[in-house]
């Protein structure tokens, strides 16, 4: 988990402008949360957040997630956007019967899953077995600020899911940012320190930064893509 003030101060240091502060920079507080979320858009495309769950899901065979949910790691991960696939730990007898071996002796050969009906509509799952389960989720990334926190503060608005090692993440916000700056930058003195700077070559090597940064996402695209923002 991220907040919006320690990415703010990450973006600052990578785009070497590191001179400035939240307050004095041109770009303000709502135009970085607009930088963030059309940047989560794109890498929900290709890099949505996956996570492993777990489940015991008995009686009624639904379960509801919650925004307290934690993956096996002991992550707060929330609701999952999409749940690909769904594999019983413990049920009832033996042998499950959706695990067979190939000649569907139990225990004589290479056993095998076989097809296990199950329906998502956030935030239940309805299994049609009832057991415990592993289960895999994916979800998106998104900002949000903290229920019945100060929206002025940055540090209670919170990417639940990103972390400070989706480098693909902060370099295609990086790049974005830099192109913002650089379009919106004069000369002008702050604190009586003259600062210069070449616009055109900011949104040039912010253009020349977000191609990249595109072509890492892409490289590197999750097997569970297409997701959207």
């Amino acid at each position: 988990m991220i907040n919006l003030r320690d990415t703010f101060d990450r973006v600052l240091t990578e785009s070497g402008q590191y001179l400035f502060t939240l307050d004095n920079i041109e770009v303000r507080t709502h135009n970085f949360v607009h930088l963030i979320r059309s940047t989560l858009h794109d890498v929900n495309k290709y890099q949505p957040h996956e996570a492993k769950l777990f489940a015991n899901i008995l009686g009624s065979r639904e379960h509801t997630f919650t925004n307290l949910t934690k993956d096996n790691n002991g992550n707060e991960v929330g609701i999952p956007s999409y749940i690909p696939d769904i594999f019983p730990v413990r049920t009832s007898g033996t042998v499950p019967f959706l695990l067979r071996s190939q000649n569907r002796i139990p225990g004589t050969f290479l056993e095998e899953k076989l097809p296990l009906p199950f329906q998502y509509n956030a935030p239940i799952l309805t299994v049609s077995v009832s057991a415990e389960y592993n289960i895999d989720a994916v979800f998106r990334h998104t900002l949000e600020v903290e229920s019945d926190a100060d929206e002025e503060d940055p540090r209670k608005w919170l990417m639940r899911n990103m972390t400070v090692q989706d480098g693909d993440f902060f370099n295609l916000l990086t790049a974005r940012f830099m192109k913002a700056v650089g379009r919106s930058r004069r000369a002008f003195t702050i604190e009586d320190l003259p600062i210069t700077v070449d616009a055109a070559e900011l949104v040039s090597d912010g253009k020349e930064k977000e191609a990249e940064a595109i072509e890492s996402l892409q490289n590197n695209a999750s097997i569970n893509i297409g997701m959207g923002g």
